[in-house]
């Protein structure tokens, strides 16, 4: 079919999968992931399909797992589905609804990829996502970058249907006697990205033509080649200069001059962790004669400029930051790491015999035994530069390293300090930090009671 090769080409064009690849796919039951699992398995791919409930819309989230199942049935090689406590995750991460699918949607779909040995993750987003997408980060403030749109392949996760419009989804799905299931929550405007699909971009249709959204594709597309086009270019320029482990700024300068010096420089931190405004900085000091100075990127990293050149900053030796141990509350009361030096002794407990420190104990952490997800174990690990952590009491989040800092930790106790994380979020710095999230509150009926001491 016509669909099927486009797709096809696409797919080739891109080099997104090859014939034998195993591929989990996202099936949430709606046309585009319905479509993406036919044409994929019409193409021969081996697809195991996934599907996320994520409880949020009540009669309507089970209606769409009954789907998705019948669905995997018909054009599955396999099939996954998991249930997800969205609601508990969202409060005790902060983040937005949004945003916490997001991100329990693409951990677990990372945890299918490497169980079951598969080449990609394969999403649904098409050509009128990859406009709102470009749309929205111009009204956010952004570069090239964000005006290129969704990138066809993102690491292991692909998007073979860019290329193609809804209506031409639908069409195939109606082609091959596929239902589908919509969500209700699209029909809501209270989403910035709802606001441009049901309101913004219609008007647009109207005001310049049926075609402008063709145009404005078109457009995102241009731009994502020559986004492609720049980042080979830029890569080329740098490495007149230098590598990943030093930079030749004072060349880079005279080269290309202040501006572009400057822009290729930003291109050159970005990857490694550090705002343009530090760019603009390491220029400047360069250009003025300074040397032997340290720069600090977002996530804690620094860079050190002598003489025109940059080095990574090694300041602190950054430890082995791989699971020590996993904590599944409500099935382990001890937790000994011995080569960590620590034991947790973790207890459940009724709030009627919950009595909080006078004092802040950084040894003790409490947590709502109702609130915190028991789909995700608890992660014992050393830090990373770049941590941030919530601190209990606080409304915004602040670097592990700082904390480090304030205490005067020598470069040795930063090594073996330890942390516990929920998924991505930091809920204790041990000895040092507690975090806000899933606190112990009125409408608590039983909380967790984790002790950590050193293990003797």
């Amino acid at each position: 079919m016509e669909f099927e090769k486009k797709i096809e080409a696409y797919i080739k064009r891109h080099a997104l999968l090859s014939p034998d690849d195993r591929i989990i796919v996202g099936l949430s039951g709606g046309a585009d992931s319905v479509a993406l699992l036919a044409v994929l398995s019409a193409l021969g791919y081996k697809c195991i399909a996934a599907h996320c409930n994520f409880n949020l819309r009540g009669a309507e989230s089970l209606r769409d797992r009954e789907h998705a199942t019948e669905i995997a049935d018909k054009l599955a090689s396999e099939y996954q589905v998991i249930d997800f406590n969205t609601e508990a995750y969202r409060r005790g991460t902060g983040q937005s609804i949004e945003m916490a699918c997001r991100s329990l949607r693409y951990r677990w779909f990372e945890q299918l990829r490497v169980q079951y040995n598969a080449a990609a993750i394969a999403v649904g987003h098409h050509r009128e996502d990859n406009v709102e997408t470009a749309m929205l980060n111009m009204l956010r403030g952004t570069g090239i970058a964000g005006m290129a749109g969704i990138a066809p392949r993102s690491g292991h996760v692909v998007r073979p249907l860019l290329d193609v419009t809804r209506s031409e989804i639908c069409r195939y799905l109606q082609q091959q006697g596929l239902q589908w299931v919509d969500d209700s929550s699209n029909a809501s405007n209270d989403y910035n990205r709802n606001r441009l699909r049901n309101v913004v971009l219609p008007a647009v249709a109207r005001e310049f033509g049926p075609k402008s959204m063709d145009t404005l594709a078109a457009s995102v597309c241009n731009v994502r080649q020559n986004y492609d086009l720049y980042r080979a270019l830029v890569a080329d320029a740098l490495s007149d200069f230098g590598d990943a482990s030093r930079l030749d700024v004072t060349a880079l300068l005279e080269r290309y001059g202040r501006d572009n010096g400057t822009m290729l420089l930003i291109e050159y931190l970005r990857p490694r962790g550090f705002a343009a405004d530090v760019a603009y900085n390491i220029a400047t000091a360069v250009t003025s004669g300074h040397t032997g100075l340290q720069f600090v990127g977002v996530q804690g990293n620094t860079i050190r400029l002598d003489r025109g050149i940059l080095t990574p900053g090694s300041d602190i030796a950054q430890p082995d930051d791989g699971t020590i141990a996993e904590v599944r509350l409500g099935a382990t009361d001890k937790v000994e790491a011995t080569e960590a030096g620590i034991r947790l002794i973790i207890t459940e407990h009724d709030v009627a015999d919950f009595v909080r420190p006078r004092r802040p104990d950084a040894s003790v952490l409490y947590l709502d035994a109702a609130i915190i997800s028991d789909d995700i174990p608890l992660t014992l690990r050393h830090w990373r530069h770049g941590d941030r952590i919530q601190p209990f009491g606080a409304r915004f989040t602040t670097l592990v390293s700082d904390i480090f800092s304030d205490a005067k930790l020598s470069a040795e106790q930063k090594r073996r300090a330890l942390i516990l994380c929920h998924d991505d979020t930091i809920l204790w710095v041990i000895g040092h930090k507690t975090s806000a999230h899933y606190p112990v509150t009125a409408k608590t009926q039983r909380y967790f009671r984790l002790q950590a001491s050193k293990n003797r």
